[in-house]
């Protein structure tokens, strides 16, 4: 019976992390009057967005020519205009595309989840970033350092995944396995001794990794709250449990 389990528990993680949506974002098709200051929107039902002017002197901005969304830059500090992009709840941003106008093409940053920012990829008219488990946010901003060169952005391509379970799916297959699926003082605890944990992000990223014994703890503080997937080997069976890190 514990293989039967085992064998949907498998199947039903491998559903869970090819949920994946992408999302094309065309900025002329948002409806914004030209010069309209950008503020925050939707992007789709499980995605939003909050424009920010940060040090630039220029707040960011919808223009009709070029049909582009304007950012801005600080050429002093490089803290420049910023746009946020958060998902909802069990939905995890696994990339990003951006899309820009020839000649307004600066440096960008991005931001994982309110981390360091760090350089994003040009090549051409488009920066990409990918290879990223972004559960809370993601943010670019305008890095332009001594001109004053704008980020023209004419679309934007965000892809996604989606967690389709809730903790009650897992009860049933993996029973005493974890006592505390809903973590609340950042330390997961084991009802049995298991060997090989890992922790997944909803998009199969492991995140963590452990060996405990019965009525032990792992401690995953430096994890954002959202939905994970824990695995492991108890009684040479593998064994999962989705959680929730409130």
């Amino acid at each position: 019976m514990k293989k039967i389990y085992s064998l949907f528990a498998a199947v039903i993680i491998s559903a869970a992390f090819n949920a994946q949506t992408t999302v094309n974002f065309v900025w002329a098709n948002q409806g914004f009057a030209n010069a309209a200051l950008v503020t925050t929107g939707n992007i789709d039902a499980n995605l939003s967005y909050v424009a920010a002017q940060n040090s630039s002197a220029t707040a960011p901005a919808y223009y009709n020519s070029g049909s582009t969304f304007r950012m801005y830059s600080d050429a002093t500090g490089g803290d420049g205009n910023s746009l946020t992009i958060t998902p909802s709840t069990g939905n995890t941003i696994t990339s990003l595309t951006i899309n820009a106008v020839a000649t307004y093409t600066p440096p960008v940053q991005y931001s994982i989840n309110g981390g360091a920012y760090q350089a994003a990829t040009l090549s051409g008219n488009t920066y990409t970033i990918s290879g990223i488990t972004a559960g809370t946010s993601i943010a670019i901003r305008n890095n332009v350092v001594g001109s004053n060169t704008q980020l023209r952005m004419t679309s934007l391509d965000v892809t996604y995944t989606s967690g389709s379970l809730a903790v009650a799916d897992f009860k049933k297959l993996t029973p005493n396995f974890i006592k505390n699926t809903l973590v609340k003082n950042n330390e997961i605890v084991f009802g049995s001794d298991v060997r090989d944990i890992k922790v997944y992000t909803l998009s199969g990223a492991i995140v963590k990794t452990g060996d405990v014994k019965n009525g032990s703890a792992l401690n995953v503080a430096e994890l954002a709250k959202g939905n994970y997937i824990v695995t492991g080997i108890v009684n040479n069976e593998p064994i999962s449990q989705k959680i929730l890190k409130d």
